[in-house]
């Protein structure tokens, strides 16, 4: 008997996953509930279990491949000895359309190369039969027009020359225009398509508001003292602002929204995302009930799924769900900005550095402690007016945060 291990659907707007690398071999043995291969979806990975006891007979999608969801990537015999008859050429090295290679920038690199411009360059390419070399690396260095005698060594089995050597070697060649094409991630490419479908088809308007933190950096330091004495934790202005946003969602419920087939979507729970820049892009792991949780609990958490997002282990239920988000770049000295609005929220909060910054009180400018916030509105769902409002909380709570926290 046959069980089919499949590319699994890990979230509601799921149509794809990419295989980061299979744990057995073709022809090895397997035990149900085994980890058996690691995918890559928006922007998490996941690992995927044998569904069944036995012999992994064939493997269908090469390690980069991407695949639909519901697709068979792999073949467990329950019936077959290990070692029996293993096939492990995919079916995308076959090139049937059951998966599609990640797309990355070397098909660009083709064009501007004029990969067709040189047929007695092919040529020299096709009578290199002594060199070690995969008959995908192969045929991708015709296509590019690269002298295989160019590379040395490759990094497969006895030196054998793969698809990555080929791959790494048109990455890191000047190109003749003077300039090179980088290869991007799957995790780059879906948040690429993620922002641009989302400027694109959402209304935004900004507004900005910069607010005093001077009790707020007071009541930081105060809690540090306690919190690292009894707990061990450090808090972060970004644990703050998660706090007291939470907080003045509860008050601003359009903020805490979602526009949905012409009528707006008002969230039960508030679900705090926070943008975490990584190696190959930018995760939004979530905070769920914020609003309901102590600073501690919320700094705990924020620790753990940071922690995960820069090991790449954030599963997918920690970066679904969000409400509203909030990115701060003030750890890299950044006044102020406008964010990109993480559909289908309505809102999403761009908090800049803290800085002393003259400030006029009772007709005499002095330095005071300050932050800018940007709001950034889906003007289907927030006005210019409730975006006030909500900004008009922020800077309630955040110059008076004893209110909140406790």
């Amino acid at each position: 008997m046959n069980v089919e291990v499949i590319m699994p659907k890990l979230g509601l707007t799921m149509e794809e996953g990419t295989v980061i690398r299979w744990l057995k071999k073709a022809g090895e043995k397997v035990q149900e509930g085994e980890v058996l291969v690691e995918i890559e979806t928006d922007k998490v990975v996941q690992e995927v279990e044998a569904p069944a006891t036995g012999v992994l007979t064939k493997i269908h999608a090469v390690n980069g491949a991407v695949v639909p969801v519901a697709q068979v990537i792999g073949i467990i015999s329950m019936e077959a000895k290990s070692g029996t008859d293993p096939q492990s050429t995919s079916l995308f090295a076959k090139g049937t359309l059951v998966t599609r290679k990640r797309k990355t920038v070397t098909n660009e690199v083709g064009k501007s190369q004029g990969a067709f411009k040189s047929k007695k360059r092919r040529g020299k390419l096709a009578q290199r039969t002594d060199m070690k070399i995969s008959r995908r690396a192969k045929r991708i260095a015709e296509q590019h027009c690269i002298d295989i005698a160019e590379i040395s060594l490759g990094s497969g089995q006895d030196g054998r020359i793969i698809e990555k050597d080929i791959l790494n070697y048109l990455e890191s060649r000047e190109e003749e225009g003077g300039f090179v094409w980088k290869k991007l991630t799957h995790t780059q490419v879906r948040t690429a398509k993620r922002v641009t479908e989302s400027f694109a088809n959402i209304p935004h308007f900004y507004i900005q508001k910069e607010v005093i933190a001077e009790k707020l950096l007071i009541l930081k330091g105060k809690m540090n003292v306690e919190l690292n004495r009894s707990q061990g934790l450090h808090i972060t202005v970004s644990d703050l602002i998660i706090k007291l946003t939470a907080a003045a969602l509860a008050n601003h419920l359009l903020a805490n929204a979602s526009w949905v087939n012409g009528r707006i979507k008002i969230y039960q729970e508030i679900n705090v995302g926070l943008a975490v820049a990584i190696d190959n892009g930018i995760v939004v792991p979530v905070i769920r009930r914020a609003s309901k949780k102590h600073l501690p609990e919320i700094v705990k958490e924020r620790v753990v799924l940071v922690e995960k997002a820069h090991q790449g282990l954030l599963k997918p239920d920690m970066i679904s769900g969000g409400t509203f988000t909030i990115t701060n770049l003030g750890m890299f000295d950044i006044d102020s900005f406008s964010a990109i609005i993480n559909p289908p929220q309505s809102a999403i909060l761009a908090v800049g550095a803290v800085k002393d910054r003259p400030v006029g009180i009772n007709q005499v400018v002095i330095l005071k402690p300050t932050m800018k916030l940007t709001l950034s509105c889906d003007h289907r769902v927030l006005g210019g007016v409730e975006g006030a409002a909500f900004l008009q909380t922020m800077t309630n709570y955040i110059e008076n945060p004893s209110q909140i926290i406790k």
